[in-house]
């Protein structure tokens, strides 16, 4: 008929962590009743991390003389929690690696499956650089079921700031939400391939050297051509002379694939050398791509030789005469001209 007492022990954690207690109903002599309680609620305790314990319940009589006896009753327990799938991502890749060139536009879809039909979220991130400041676009979802998500990439050759071929890897990460709240994740890693392309050089036609005449108007057609059909220009090379002459055109042509810009020249005497001998002048001109990151450019130079207009008068000699007639009469006294057959039209100037 001694009185009893009944405690609880738990191994490894504390009893209110996780819903647990125990209440005292009977204390009688010869008679002790108590209650354990068990508020098994994923959405009120954290089961994720611990669902297996551990208790002992020991019981105890307290004699006239103190002398406890004790029983004890090892308990093991286990919550059961509802099941639960893992979410499972996929993407309009496929199982194909990802390449894409610099300047074009890399788009796949991101679907994600719950078996379980639970609320799932889908985002995207990158360690080892700023989706954003490249220009990847992805935007995050959530969902019930199953969610898709379209990712963009425009490969923006400023924004990317490479001259040769690199990859990037890009996490897509999908979790779900149970009836317990307890998020099973999927991870997802695409490598993108981004490709930096050859770039072939623009190039000129082929010129030979060309003679011009003083006084005679000339016009010269010069085009480029760029295989890879960039977006190229033309013009003089900078930084060295050009004839100095004010009627020497020639203007900058830009535009895609092929361009034309023509040189207009009409020489001056003033171009050819002492005693009205021809001059050489040797023109550059350059052509260059835009194409980024790698510009490519070609030079070429031209030799113009600029005479003089010689004009043969052997078949004018009655002019001549004439000439001579006219001195007579001016001053008095015959002289014969003799002309020659070849006459500068600079030096009469």
């Amino acid at each position: 008929g001694d009185f009893l007492t009944t405690t609880i022990e738990p191994i490894g954690f504390e009893l209110a962590d996780f819903g647990m207690s125990l209440n005292l109903t009977k204390n009688l002599a010869g008679e002790n009743e108590v209650e354990f309680n068990w508020n098994a609620k994923c959405l009120t305790y954290n089961f994720y991390e611990k669902s297996n314990f551990e208790l002992s319940l020991i019981l105890e009589d307290l004699d006239v003389c103190s002398q406890p006896v004790a029983d004890t009753i090892l308990f093991d327990l286990t919550v059961d929690l509802p099941p639960n799938h893992d979410p499972v991502i996929t993407t309009g890749l496929g199982d194909r690696p990802a390449f894409a060139t610099i300047g074009t536009k890399l788009e796949f879809n991101v679907n994600v499956k719950d078996a379980d039909s639970d609320n799932i979220n889908l985002r995207a991130f990158a360690p080892d650089f700023n989706m954003e400041d490249l220009g990847l676009v992805f935007n995050d979802v959530s969902g019930v079921g199953e969610i898709n998500s379209l990712f963009s990439w425009e490969l923006d050759c400023e924004k990317l700031g490479i001259d040769k071929s690199e990859t990037y890897n890009i996490y897509f990460v999908a979790d779900d939400e149970d009836d317990c709240k307890f998020p099973n994740t999927d991870t997802l890693k695409v490598v993108v391939n981004v490709i930096v392309p050859y770039n072939n050089k623009p190039e000129f036609d082929l010129y030979p050297d060309y003679e011009l005449t003083v006084n005679e108007p000339f016009s010269l057609d010069i085009i480029a051509s760029d295989r890879d059909n960039d977006f190229i220009s033309v013009d003089l090379l900078e930084g060295v002379a050009v004839p100095p002459s004010p009627s020497f055109s020639f203007g900058r042509v830009s535009g895609e694939g092929q361009v034309t810009s023509t040189l207009e020249w009409t020489p001056e005497c003033s171009l050819l050398d002492e005693g009205f001998a021809s001059k050489k002048y040797n023109v550059f001109f350059l052509v260059w791509d835009g194409r980024c990151p790698i510009q490519k450019y070609d030079t070429m130079s031209i030799i113009f030789e600029i005479k003089e207009l010689e004009v043969d008068y052997d078949t004018f000699l009655p002019a001549n005469i004439l000439l001579s007639d006219m001195v007579f009469r001016l001053y008095g006294k015959a002289s014969l001209i003799v002309a020659s057959p070849l006459i500068s039209m600079c030096s009469m100037c």
